[in-house]
């Protein structure tokens, strides 16, 4: 069975919140969902968030940090196999009180259901740079790639991936985009003066044969 992109939501939080609750709705078979966090602190403190869809925790593939001066910036990426169907609840919290959520949450079907991630990476810097998440993806697999900066949104371009989700705020300029991939190259790239962060996970397809030396072929992070 192919993977096939879903549906996509955001949820935004106002001012000193330290949760986000939105409804999203999971559709189709082998059912797969990843939800992208951006959170913003006003202090020195480290919010580390958790997430759940319809009460069920989702497991986090990795944070990175987006550092600008004494701010926490931070971006997430969760996922959940065999999310269940229907309309419910994404429920981000956090460990202390943040500036700003953004939240996206991407839903995807014909995707393996026993052990569906296969890989992920990560990029950030603090300032004035531009970083491109390149990565090359087999037929037998997707990339979905997220992202947070302080100044501008990502764009994407040369390559098979769209851009599912832009979402930024013009005070506290965070931006949150997901960009989902089948084969090809797939870029992300973002040219501003202050701090951001990549994250990209890779996912097979239901009825995939396992492949314990894909991960190890699978991506190049570049940061320029």
């Amino acid at each position: 069975m192919a993977i096939a992109f879903d549906a996509f939501t955001a949820g935004t939080t106002g001012s000193g919140q330290s949760s986000i609750t939105f409804s999203k709705t999971c559709t189709g078979a082998d059912r797969f969902l990843i939800v992208s966090v951006t959170t913003f602190n006003f202090s020195s403190g480290t919010p580390s968030p958790t997430a759940t869809y319809n009460g069920v925790t989702m497991t986090i593939v990795a944070q990175n940090v987006v550092a600008f001066n004494v701010n926490n910036w931070r971006v997430h990426q969760f996922y959940l196999k065999a999310p269940a169907s229907g309309a419910n609840n994404v429920v981000v919290t956090a460990t202390t009180g943040t500036g700003w959520f953004r939240a996206v949450a991407s839903s995807y079907t014909g995707v393996d259901q026993t052990s569906p991630l296969l890989t992920s990476r990560t990029a950030n810097a603090t300032s004035g740079k531009t970083m491109q998440v390149s990565l090359t993806t087999s037929e037998d697999a997707w990339w979905a790639i997220s992202g947070a900066n302080v100044d501008l949104n990502w764009t994407a371009g040369g390559n098979t991936g769209t851009i599912r989700q832009p979402n930024k705020d013009n005070g506290f300029a965070d931006s949150n985009s997901v960009i989902s991939a089948t084969t090809g190259n797939a870029q992300m790239s973002h040219l501003g003066s202050r701090g951001y962060g990549g994250i990209a996970i890779a996912f097979k397809p239901a009825g995939a044969a396992p492949d314990p030396a894909q991960s190890a072929r699978r991506g190049v992070v570049m940061m320029m």
